[in-house]
């Protein structure tokens, strides 16, 4: 069981040092925001954004506005250090799954971070909440799912094993439509548009 107060103290103790150990393979990245269709104009939710990894990356691509959200303050501090000055962005030190917002994004992408969320489907269910109508949901890592497992097996109090591809878009079903599921050698991906409820008659109930 993932402990919520020892994934914060493991990023807190880690924030320094972590964009000097970072690995990044552009290609892949890439690959992750074709994914989630972000481009010019989207709106970004960035849940678990760390030190902003992909900030750079959004803005390349001329997004309208980024909301980035951490739980750990010493790696949003720096993420906010990292886009500071810039209007359109901003980072919350927050938990991702109460988050104020309904229906604002047309992007919502958790990069290298689901194993640290206990209940996948939960997390799945607050992005569906915080997109627009056809929003785009886009869970993703930068290595395959077996290299995430391996690198997480000394740390697996902050941690859940990397689910099969498969499982994940199985969680995505009742809110999304599926667009991408993909993994193999080099990167895990799994994406979807936001369904919209079905209502019979003119009664208004689902």
């Amino acid at each position: 069981m993932i402990d919520s107060k020892k994934v914060i103290r493991f990023f807190d103790d880690c924030a320094a040092g972590w964009d000097a150990g970072m690995v990044k393979n552009d290609g892949i990245l890439e690959k992750v925001l074709d994914c989630a269709e972000t481009g010019r104009g989207k709106s970004v939710l960035d849940i678990g954004c760390g030190t902003g990894v992909l900030f750079p990356y959004y803005l390349a691509r001329g997004v309208s506005s980024l909301v980035g959200v951490d739980f750990s303050p010493k790696m949003a501090a720096i993420a906010a250090e990292n886009v500071k000055g810039i209007p359109s962005c901003e980072v919350l030190c927050e938990d991702a799954l109460s988050l104020p917002f309904r229906g604002e994004f047309d992007v919502c992408v958790v990069y290298n971070a689901l194993p640290h969320f206990p209940d996948p489907a939960a997390l799945i269910a607050a992005a569906f909440r915080y997109l627009k109508k056809a929003g785009t949901l886009t869970i993703a890592h930068g290595m395959s799912r077996e290299a995430v497992n391996r690198h997480h097996r000394g740390v697996m109090e902050i941690s859940e094993p990397l689910m099969p591809a498969d499982d994940l878009a199985k969680l995505f079903q009742p809110y999304f439509r599926l667009t991408s599921v993909i993994s193999d050698d080099e990167k895990y991906i799994v994406s979807g548009k936001k369904l919209q409820p079905v209502f019979s008659g003119q009664t208004g109930k689902r």
